[in-house]
């Protein structure tokens, strides 16, 4: 048996993650909030309950049986697609048997019920009562959803009501529940439709092997040391029952159940409640001293199982995605996110590979300073380097991944990435114009830009009331009117042109609110990205001189960015990794606030994101603080194993564990010293030896 046919179906095994994301689209879909939404506005009206301004108890209880009956009704449609998601692990386990690449079947071909998955398949009796438990186990949850609904709904309508909103205010505030990325219905469903499709796929894999087959653990390159150690190259023998609980057995029963935790492993194998760290804290206010540390019993120790440790963080914090920051607990699956080469330092994005949504019962370990901080999982790995005392010394910081738990105060966290892209022209109609050129242009636009159609002459405007800023405004589009002849106008407070092809271009941008950074500017290059920043900031921008340090040669500048569109500020910050800086945010409640302009006093309409630029490749975080948690975590896994992650306006870079079982059959193989794989009849006698020592 060769050892690449087995690489070949892990690579498959990943790479038809994309049909299970499928299936959680589907299964989203039958629990839409959008239709809810339509469905229940028709039942409303239907029943002569829309429009009304009160509603008696017995109106209230009718809408709230038609929820449970519209929900619970879909059940049987949503089982469909776990069911072919238990099909897809299943036949996984299969194509790594055979050491074959899997052709995925098609998903709508594929069986809609237990006893059709049961007869094509051959399940075993273990394997229909794990799908079972699985069908059941995501009714419960729909169930309890379903619940949530109605309180979401009654709520929404009474506060309508108490505010004296009428019918419009119910509308609206159960559009708002529903229709936004953000509302509460979406957020609900989604997490059904992901984390069931997920249970059901893992649970099928481990499940669809044999009692007594044995499987080899793989993890990544950047995986943590505690991976390392337990997981990667080590093998372990499947068993089909888990041990009983064994907190308050008998010391003999407690060995042997200890025993089977440290060398088998099995479907729903899991470390929530258990953690990485072989000590704990006696008295857990006082610090990690050592006469203030024992050792953990077996009972609270990780133990071999993938995921290895509950990843990663609190559903609050934010990923960077190419269409901006999202909540992991809202994170849309198939989606690019920001990624970390830790060769080149050259910020990437790639598609998940995996996603982690868990319970998780443990330690969250924070790292912060007087002004920001990070939080995670103890087993979650950060991406730091070594902080060096020697300031004389000029060799370059190591980046490294060490998990939350093993750092100390001597480290520093990574801000940074590098970025390399040639120049390129970038074409607007008729026109081809040089990157500098349109980079300044669309700094310029975007932030004190308007333009006007046909009607007006397809007329562009900038504006700008400081007239040493409106001159290097000018001096920045001269081009415009040297090589492309485009007749620049300067009456006092702006900048002025008329162009058809340029206005066309630009109006999309016209709503300040919800204004976006194009790929044409985000491919730019690095010098580009940095002439863009400058010309945006140059319209609605500080720069400051910053204070000198003691013993610091060479003046510093601070460059901030303000603008009212969370979409540009979520597009900014890839822009400004990619032009060789750290970001931090913060949000300024100035909605309904009064401010006086130049032009007069005016109500401001939306609160202001402020985005600072920052030239540090790294920040200390010198303070260690740790806390309980019970609750959800999330993560994603990537191929680079590293993820640019923002909790609090606090943006940094982390990473995380890749790890896989994978077939292994003792008769023919065996691990050397070194971790490799070997065949049997390369070196018998130690083949042998490895096989008394997994007896």
């Amino acid at each position: 048996m060769s050892k690449m046919p087995l690489l070949r179906t892990i690579d498959g095994k990943i790479h038809h993650l994309k049909e299970l994301d499928f299936i959680e689209r589907q299964i989203a879909g039958v629990f839409s909030p959008e239709k809810f939404y339509e469905d229940m506005k028709g039942f409303l009206q239907e029943e002569r309950l829309s429009g009304k301004n009160y509603y008696y108890i017995y109106e209230m209880d009718k809408l709230d049986n038609w929820i449970k009956e519209y929900f619970y009704g879909k059940i049987p449609e949503a089982n469909t697609w776990l069911i072919r998601a238990y099909v897809i692990g299943r036949l996984l386990e299969e194509s790594d048997r055979e050491a074959i690449i899997l052709k995925m079947p098609e998903l709508a071909g594929m069986p809609k019920s237990i006893i059709e998955a049961a007869k094509e398949f051959r399940l075993t009796k273990t394997e229909v009562q794990a799908l079972t438990q699985a069908i059941e186990t995501a009714g419960l949850n729909i169930t309890n959803t379903t619940q949530d609904t109605i309180i979401k709904v009654r709520q929404a309508m009474a506060e309508a009501i108490q505010q004296h909103e009428g019918w419009t205010g119910v509308e609206r505030r159960l559009q708002e529940m529903t229709f936004e990325d953000t509302g509460e219905l979406n957020r609900s469903w989604k997490r059904v439709a992901i984390t069931e499709t997920n249970t059901a796929f893992n649970n099928a894999y481990l499940c669809a092997m044999k009692e007594g087959e044995w499987v080899r653990g793989i993890s990544m390159p950047d995986a943590c040391p505690n991976c390392y150690r337990d997981i990667h190259n080590k093998v372990y023998q499947v068993i089909k029952t888990p041990p009983m609980p064994y907190t308050d057995t008998n010391a003999k029963d407690y060995e042997a159940i200890s025993k089977i935790w440290e060398t088998k492993v099995w479907a729903g194998k899991t470390n929530i409640g258990r953690r990485s760290g072989l000590r704990k804290r006696i008295d857990k206010e006082a610090g990690n001293t050592e006469g203030n540390l024992t050792e953990r019993a077996h009972h609270e120790k990780a133990m071999p199982a993938i995921p290895y440790h509950p990843h990663c963080f609190s559903g609050d914090t934010e990923i960077y995605t190419h269409q901006g920051w999202q909540r992991f607990d809202e994170l849309q699956k198939g989606i690019e996110v920001a990624t970390l080469n830790m060769e080149t330092r050259e910020i990437e994005f790639q598609q998940p590979i995996a996603y982690i949504d868990k319970m998780y019962k443990g330690r969250m370990i924070r790292f912060y300073n007087k002004l920001q901080g990070i939080e995670a999982t103890e087993g979650h790995d950060m991406l730091i380097a070594r902080r060096n005392r020697n300031k004389a010394a000029k060799e370059k910081t190591v980046l490294m991944k060490t998990p939350a738990n093993m750092l100390h105060g001597e480290y520093m966290f990574y801000q940074k990435a590098e970025y390399s892209k040639k120049e390129e022209s970038v074409k607007i109609g008729r026109y081809e114009f040089k990157e500098s050129l349109f980079a300044r242009l669309m700094g310029y636009y975007l932030s004190e830009g308007s333009c006007k159609s046909k009607k007006y002459g397809w007329e562009v405007k900038i504006s700008q009331n400081k007239e040493e800023s409106k001159a290097q405004m000018l001096i920045g589009l001269y081009d415009l009117q040297e090589e492309y002849g485009i007749n620049l106008r300067h009456p006092e407070g702006s900048i002025q042109f008329n162009d058809r092809d340029i206005c066309s271009y630009l109006k999309k941008f016209n709503n300040q609110p919800e204004r976006f950074i194009p790929e044409e500017v985000k491919n730019l290059s690095r010098e580009g990205l940095r002439i863009f920043l400058d010309a945006y900031i140059l319209g609605d921008g500080t720069i400051k001189r910053n204070k000198k340090l003691k013993g610091q040669k060479t003046e510093t500048f601070s460059r901030t960015i303000f603008t009212s569109s969370k979409k540009l500020a979520d597009d900014l910050a890839g822009i400004i990794l990619k032009a060789g800086y750290a970001v931090s945010y913060s949000l300024a409640e100035t909605k309904g606030k009064v401010q006086e302009f130049r032009n007069g006093t005016y109500t401001i309409n939306h609160d202001t994101w402020i985005i600072t630029l920052k030239n540090s490749e790294y920040v200390h975080l010198s303070n260690i603080q740790t806390r309980d948690y019970e609750g959800k975590v999330y993560c994603v896994e990537v191929p680079n194993g590293t993820i640019l992650v923002r909790q609090k306006n606090f943006v940094v870079w982390t990473g995380n564990c890749r790890c896989r079982w994978i077939k292994f059959n003792p008769k023919f193989e065996w691990i050397d010293e070194e971790g490799r794989l070997r065949l049997a009849i390369e070196d018998p006698e130690k083949h042998k030896a490895f096989l008394e020592n997994l007896e």
